[in-house]
């Protein structure tokens, strides 16, 4: 099952995956970072391939209209900050104390103006975006390229990471403190050959 690291999952209608605190912990040790809940094993080296139905600042049900559920309001600064985020390469990250967290570039960020980053270095912005449900897709080589979709349109292809490794568990998360939801989670082994492309629609920095 998942392990939340930092906010609070909670299912909901036997459906969906909500991350329900809406406000920022006290933290203790490590300080808490933005909600991020994981799955699987530390050792698995060969899941490169997670998709995922994913909601950045609503949550629904079945029989109920959509809701805006923020902690926020998106006129505040903190705004900016929310997104939905799938990831893999998730562990602890640091060799001196506890630290759990994912890998940067293998995190793929979806925000709720239509902003979108993989990583530090690729970026870019959907056109016509509605904050609504979307179809976010990760898959990540052996060798460590990265190929992200959204709604089945590859929005970037990455060349193999120089640094670190896509081996651990993998994580779903948001952005600061605001409810986001998650829904048919998938995770499969992918081939070396499905990350392989040109980047595309994505800018560099």
């Amino acid at each position: 099952g998942f392990s939340d690291v930092y906010g609070s999952f909670a299912a909901q209608n036997q459906s969906l995956l909500t991350q329900v605190a809406t406000s920022r912990p006290i933290g203790w040790a490590p300080l808490n970072l933005d909600p991020l809940t994981m799955f699987g094993d530390v050792h698995w080296d060969r899941i490169h391939r997670l998709r995922v139905v994913a909601m950045v600042n609503h949550t629904t049900t079945a029989t109920t209209p959509t809701k805006r559920y923020t902690a926020r309001s998106h006129d505040d600064d903190d705004s900016r900050n929310h997104y939905v985020r799938i990831c893999g390469g998730c562990r602890n990250l640091s060799d001196r104390r506890i630290l759990f967290g994912c890998f940067e570039p293998y995190c793929f960020k979806l925000f709720w103006n239509g902003s979108w980053s993989v990583g530090d270095s690729y970026k870019g912005h959907v056109k016509n975006y509605a904050d609504t449900w979307h179809e976010l897709e990760l898959k990540i080589s052996v060798e460590g390229s990265v190929k992200a979709t959204l709604d089945k349109k590859v929005l970037v292809a990455t060349p193999p990471s120089k640094t670190g490794t896509s081996t651990g568990m993998i994580g779903l998360g948001c952005g600061s403190y605001h409810m986001c939801s998650f829904r048919n989670f998938t995770v499969a082994a992918a081939s070396t050959s499905d990350t392989s492309g040109r980047m595309t629609k994505a800018t560099k920095r």
